[in-house]
């Protein structure tokens, strides 16, 4: 056989032998990049799951936030509305007419006096009560088959209305504020689902 038939047929195997390295290497290309791309999908299916879930728990939280904010912006609009209905009733009470006032005031020292404390009064009252006023409460109480021997003070500050009374130490608040801050406690609740029902 001459060289060059062994030549040709050399490079035919070596041909054949190359081509069947290069389908090989082709095939286990293809198949790592199919693998690739399967393992790519999966992790960006697996990363949009846990996006998606993170999203999610966000939104919860964004929501629950929200709707606690909102619950407390509502309760203090309506703290806020309730408080000015106590602030509207202690102006009435304050500003009654002179008359009215007396009248409201011996009424409630007459229900709780025994005759023998001293009243005091808030600077705002000096003008409005005085001596002829005491001197009306004691003989009531007399009348009533108490000792009429309530004295009169004033406080240096004003009140905002009512009185107190002291005893031996132990002083009876009856001012406006002190019974509507009373009443608001005890009737908030029920002013506020009267107010907002």
């Amino acid at each position: 056989m001459p060289l060059e038939d062994i030549l040709v047929r050399i490079r035919a195997q070596a041909q054949a032998a190359a081509a069947r390295v290069i389908a090989e290497a082709e095939e286990s290309a293809e198949t790592r990049l199919q693998a690739a791309r399967e393992e790519a999908d999966s992790a960006a299916a697996s990363i949009v799951d846990r996006a998606s879930l993170d999203a999610q728990k966000a939104m919860t939280v964004a929501e629950g936030r929200a709707q606690t904010l909102y619950r407390q912006m509502v309760l203090q609009e309506k703290q806020e509305l309730v408080s000015q209905v106590f602030d509207e009733a202690l102006k009435k009470l304050s500003g009654l007419p002179v008359d009215e006032y007396r009248n409201l005031l011996m009424e409630a020292i007459l229900g709780v006096a025994s005759g023998r404390e001293e009243l005091v009064l808030g600077s705002d009252d000096c003008g409005r009560m005085g001596q002829e006023f005491l001197d009306s409460l004691n003989r009531e109480l007399k009348r009533r088959g108490k000792a009429g021997e309530v004295t009169l003070s004033y406080a240096r500050e004003p009140f905002g209305g009512g009185f107190v009374l002291q005893k031996e130490g132990i002083a009876t608040n009856v001012t406006f504020p002190a019974i509507l801050r009373k009443v608001f406690d005890d009737l908030e609740i029920e002013v506020a689902r009267i107010l907002f029902e």
